[in-house]
């Protein structure tokens, strides 16, 4: 347990002293006793001057103290703050990677998709070949005719389904991709700030002081 250091009431203290040098010497004192009263209140007139001093010292150390353990609860704080931007920089972490994963399978479906469009993209092609033949055509070829129309329509309206599918799929992902990369951009600046004032919070620590008091007397190191 820190010991506290010894309070004296200066006043009472001289009164004592003034009084034991006049009991001792009296008013018809010599030249070295005068000068022995005035080297004893001098060093009372010390004393006094260094209590003033410890006690300035005193609450000096008290509001750096307090100081350091605002500092301490700031950095408390911002290690807080560090840590659950490390929470969330991890769960975007994981988000990029689902992300990635899903992409995955997108880009499989699209590559699908444009396959299939080739194809019908083809198949268009070789019906409207068969259509643009000739006016020279028989009832059944005419029947045919227009069952191949038919189909190429069909096939023309499945083709722009199939376009407007990969626009809305390819749309989804460009967007996706900008929330992440905004997020990303916005956790390290957050982290990036944390761990500033973290490290600079945390070696701006208070000085330490030692302030050693001893008091002595008379010659026996007890008051007159």
């Amino acid at each position: 347990m820190k010991s506290k250091a010894p309070t004296f009431d200066l006043d009472e203290l001289r009164q004592k002293a003034k009084a034991c040098l006049e009991h001792q010497f009296g008013e018809n004192s010599g030249p070295a006793e005068i000068r022995f009263r005035q080297h004893i209140m001098g060093l009372l007139n010390q004393l006094d001057q260094s209590q003033n001093k410890c006690k300035d010292l005193e609450a000096e150390l008290n509001h750096l103290q307090s100081k350091s353990m605002l500092q301490k609860r700031e950095v408390e704080i911002e290690a807080g703050k560090c840590r659950k931007s490390k929470e969330e920089l991890e769960t975007l972490t994981e988000e990029i990677k689902n992300f990635d994963e899903k992409n995955s399978v997108l880009e499989t479906s699209i590559s699908d998709i444009k396959d299939q469009m080739e194809k019908l993209k083809g198949e268009t092609e070789g019906f409207q070949t068969i259509i643009d033949k000739g006016p020279d055509w028989t009832e059944e070829q005419k029947a045919e005719r227009s069952h191949i129309v038919e189909l190429a329509d069909g096939e023309r309206s499945r083709l722009e389904e199939l376009r407007f599918k990969l626009a809305n799929i390819q749309s989804e992902v460009t967007k996706k991709e900008e929330e992440l990369q905004e997020k990303e951009e916005a956790r390290g600046k957050g982290l990036g700030l944390g761990l500033g004032l973290y490290s600079s919070l945390a070696f701006n620590k208070p000085p330490s002081f030692h302030i050693i008091y001893n008091a002595d007397f008379s010659g026996d190191g007890t008051p007159c």
